[in-house]
């Protein structure tokens, strides 16, 4: 049987994809994502605290997956509210933003293939960040080069 990009979005559901990209984490990286009860700036949107494989703590990750029309820039992207400091010994407080129609209540949410490889790299922006180990705030995260930070 031939693969296409239509038997697989049937199997992209967003919490899904999110549980993948979690998974890719702790796999390569020892990183764990764990929900907060911590309120947020909308309902929608989730805090989790970020640990290695030694249960240290990386940083905090605001998710923010959730279209608001009129209200919310279309795109993706990965925002640093707060750098990491290694002169300061601070770790990242980060912002994955991404704009999918949310469903009504009960409903599960399907991501294309393009999007489900967008959130995998807009993640991947925030690893960058939370493991950065640089003195300097201006040399750490994703403050490099744009070709090699893409």
């Amino acid at each position: 049987a031939k693969l296409s990009i239509q038997t697989l979005e049937p199997y992209l559901e967003l919490t899904a994809v999110i549980k993948a990209a979690d998974r890719v984490a702790k796999d390569l990286l020892g990183v764990t994502f764990i929900e907060t009860e911590i309120p947020t700036y909308h309902p929608d949107v989730k805090l989790l605290q970020v640990l290695d494989r030694k249960g240290r703590h990386l940083g905090m990750l605001y998710t923010d997956y959730n279209s608001r029309p009129g209200r919310k820039q279309d795109g993706a992207w990965m925002v640093e509210l707060w750098p990491q400091d290694g002169i300061n010994d601070t770790r990242p407080i980060l912002c994955n933003v991404f704009n999918v129609a949310k469903q009504p209540e009960g409903q599960p949410t399907f991501l294309t293939l393009d999007q489900a490889i967008l959130l995998f790299h807009e993640r991947g922006h925030a690893l960058h960040c939370l493991l950065s180990q640089s003195p300097l705030p201006s040399f750490g995260g994703t403050n490099g080069p744009a070709d090699y930070i893409e």
